[in-house]
């Protein structure tokens, strides 16, 4: 099977990123928000940058933004915060399950966007079979 490219302007991805933000409760008027969006389409290009998080994911968001990492780290974990608190329980269970840390009860920021990329990658995958 051919492995699928994801372009980081390929609307119909922005859209779907911004759905599914949406669906998990995080407000689109959250910085957060777009930063995140931004975290998981460049994730999904480059799934290296999962391991390259504080070094370069968030610095080159920042870049985008004109701001800096520790901003673009704390909007996104405040983004993901208010997601799960306001969220749809179910729908945030059906995502993440276990994966999340109990005691804190959301998921770090790096769970986050590694499991909605992830997801997404799958989803588009199994539409272009079809």
């Amino acid at each position: 099977m051919e492995e699928i490219k994801f372009e980081k302007d390929d609307v119909r991805l922005q859209l779907e990123v911004t759905n599914v933000l949406i669906q998990l409760g995080i407000p689109s008027n959250l910085s957060g928000f777009d930063y995140l969006r931004t975290a998981i389409i460049l994730t999904m290009c480059d799934k290296k940058l999962l391991r390259k998080i504080t070094k370069e994911l968030y610095p080159s968001i920042a870049e985008i933004y004109s701001t800096t990492a520790p901003r673009v780290e704390r909007a996104i974990r405040h983004a993901i915060e208010v997601g799960f608190w306001r969220g749809d329980l179910d729908l945030i269970e059906n995502y993440f399950g276990n994966s999340t840390d109990p005691s804190k009860g959301k998921a770090s920021n790096g769970e986050f966007i590694a499991t909605v990329a992830d997801r997404l990658s799958m989803k588009i995958k199994i539409e272009s079979l079809s």
